[in-house]
């Protein structure tokens, strides 16, 4: 990273990314080495590159997650979340599986490595007297990573449908409203578009297109309190 050092100083600094002051808040001076660096700079541009990395770990993960989550079967991405629900539980037979789980999809999120069967070191005894270990089955920490990322993926198609359907009801309403005759939803949404843009279009550069700014008061009948409603003038 290259330094900068200030005025006739002997100290090197480091400059903010995208700003004209170095990390300790002085203004920038020119590129160049001194014999000592800036403890303040040191310390913040460390901070803020870990910081970074972080950031970009997270990401990095996330998008492995999300990618994993992607490549399963519909009847897993059922059952995974299923199987985080249950949290631990018996391997009981087929007969005695959780309710949403089902052995085959089980069976691929274990070698997917988001679910596993381990020995509780538990045992009971059957009819026979033997004795047995007790096996279990839980979601591993990328089993529930993997599902979080499918509830996530869940929760933005939901927004999106709702955002369309909400676009679609604005759109039909204003084709009744100006009783425009329209024979699909595709019709009403694309009218209803351009609808939008004449008004923009319209009121460009007016007073209702814009927020009045503030103004000089002085000398005036009465005062307006700012960052109130202002359309009350003009009804």
């Amino acid at each position: 990273m290259n330094t900068y050092v200030i005025g006739r100083g002997h100290t090197s600094h480091y400059k903010q990314p995208g700003s004209h002051l170095t990390y300790c808040g002085r203004t920038t001076g020119t590129p160049g080495v001194g014999t000592r660096m800036c403890a303040p700079c040191v310390k913040a541009e460390a901070r803020e590159r870990a910081e970074a990395e972080t950031v970009a770990n997270d990401h990095r993960e996330g998008a492995a997650e999300q990618s994993l989550a992607q490549s399963l079967t519909p009847k897993m991405r059922k059952v995974l979340p299923a199987v985080v629900a249950a949290g631990d539980f018996r391997d009981a037979g087929l007969a005695n599986l959780p309710k949403g789980v089902t052995d085959p999809s089980l069976q691929g999120l274990i070698r997917r490595g988001l679910a596993e069967r381990y020995d509780s070191g538990e045992t009971f005894v059957g009819f026979s007297g033997r004795a047995y270990k007790v096996m279990r089955y839980r979601a591993t920490d990328l089993g529930r990573a993997v599902a979080d990322a499918l509830a996530a993926e869940q929760t933005d198609a939901e927004c999106d449908q709702f955002a369309t359907t909400a676009r679609a009801v604005d759109a039909v309403t204003h084709a009744e409203n100006t009783g425009a005759a329209v024979a699909t939803i595709e019709d009403a949404e694309a009218l209803y578009a351009a609808a939008v843009v004449t008004e923009a279009e319209a009121t460009e550069g007016t007073w209702r297109g814009e927020w009045i700014g503030e103004t000089d008061t002085a000398g005036a009948l009465f005062s307006l309190t700012p960052n109130r409603e202002q359309g009350a003038l003009f009804t």
